[in-house]
């Protein structure tokens, strides 16, 4: 959307544009672990495997499309890979000459919206209600180390306030778990994003 001359406007559903994308430092952190799981990596300096050793990146292309989906998915779900909250394991990459910013530092660039065209922008209610991992159990103690990690102590606790979460002993907080997720991942930034348009050509619902 930040050109125009190429656009006319645009229509999004549930953009998650609160999530950072990976930059240039960190876009091959994921690729490289996930190599590393399914027996698909170049570097024999971090495996003892010498079939693994030495792979250029088409062998490893190769590789990746010999391995089953099943042992993919699996290592998808690693911790290693999934490593935090707010992870997308593959973005596109920002900071670059394509994508010069965060999505949701772009939309709220004025130098950057003042040359948006109209569009309008959804969010499901309960989005992240499709995400949530039905095999964990989402105690008091699970969300709010899982906020810790990514947001500080100092903002865990102010959003444990905000969303009543008093419970030390409760033991199922996955309703307030996805309405957190859904609001930090996609309402709030979005709606931020909106009102931050300057020519006043977007709309939230």
């Amino acid at each position: 959307l930040y050109n125009n001359e190429l656009l006319q406007g645009g229509i999004m559903e549930s953009p998650p544009i609160g999530l950072p994308l990976r930059t240039p430092t960190t876009w091959y952190d994921v690729p490289q672990q996930l190599s590393m799981l399914i027996g698909c990596y170049e570097n024999d300096t971090m495996s003892n495997d010498t079939d693994m050793a030495m792979m250029n990146s088409s062998e490893i292309l190769d590789c990746w499309q010999s391995v089953s989906w099943n042992d993919i998915l699996m290592a998808q779900r690693s911790k290693s890979v999934v490593k935090n909250w707010y992870s997308m394991p593959f973005t596109p990459t920002a900071e670059t000459d394509l994508i010069p910013y965060q999505p949701v530092e772009g939309f709220m660039d004025s130098n950057l919206s003042e040359n948006v065209p109209p569009y309008i922008v959804g969010v499901n209610m309960n989005e992240s209600n499709a995400f949530l991992n039905t095999s964990l159990h989402y105690t008091y103690e699970y969300v709010y180390y899982a906020l810790l990690v990514q947001i500080g102590q100092e903002n865990t606790e102010m959003v444990f306030d905000y969303y009543g979460i008093d419970d030390m002993n409760a033991t199922d907080l996955s309703a307030t778990y996805a309405q957190i997720s859904t609001d930090s991942a996609f309402k709030c930034p979005v709606r931020a994003a909106t009102n931050a348009n300057v020519n006043n050509d977007a709309w939230y619902y």
